[in-house]
């Protein structure tokens, strides 16, 4: 996932000369409240999945 991110910022930078680290705040605030539910519902999904695959890591690891 960390690459696809990185990957993401590169374009963003080199394209558009915009960094996402620094305007993300700020662009998220002007995104409308659909799309901002559609970003957080996938956060929400992917750290849900995260953390199964580290809870099924540590019940190998016993």
């Amino acid at each position: 996932m960390g690459d696809r991110v990185h990957a993401l910022e590169a374009v963003a930078l080199h394209r558009y000369g915009v960094d996402l680290a620094f305007a993300w705040l700020r662009l998220w605030l002007l995104f409308p409240h659909t799309t901002r539910t559609e970003i957080t519902t996938a956060h929400a999904a992917f750290a849900a999945a995260v953390a199964t695959v580290i809870t099924v890591c540590r019940r190998q690891l016993v």
